[in-house]
Formats: C-alpha cells, structure tokens, sequence
C-alpha cells in the first residue's frame, strides 16, 4: 500500500511526501501541501489571513 501511495504522490508532483507504514500515516512538507492544492483546486493558491 505505501508504494501505491507514494505512486500518487509522485505523479502529483510531491516530492517530498512520502507515506509511512503505519495506517494513515503520511509525512509531507507545506511546499507539497500547496503542490496538493493546485492539483486538487486548479490553479495557483493563495493563502492570506482575514
């Protein structure tokens, strides 16, 4: 299963995220976090405080 994940990741473009063997356990960087978003929502993000 970790490497089916880390599969995902990659293609994703995280490049440093990388699944544990625990279940549910991923360690990931804020650089991937925000790779993440843009895969997910499209475009670029940004993050801004109220």
């Amino acid at each position: 299963m970790v490497s089916i994940l880390d599969a995902m990741h990659e293609r994703l473009g995280l490049t440093q995220t990388r699944a544990e063997s625990a279940w549910g356990l991923t360690r990931t960087t804020a650089r991937d976090q925000l790779t993440l978003m843009r895969a997910v929502f499209g475009g670029p993000t940004r993050i801004s405080g109220p």
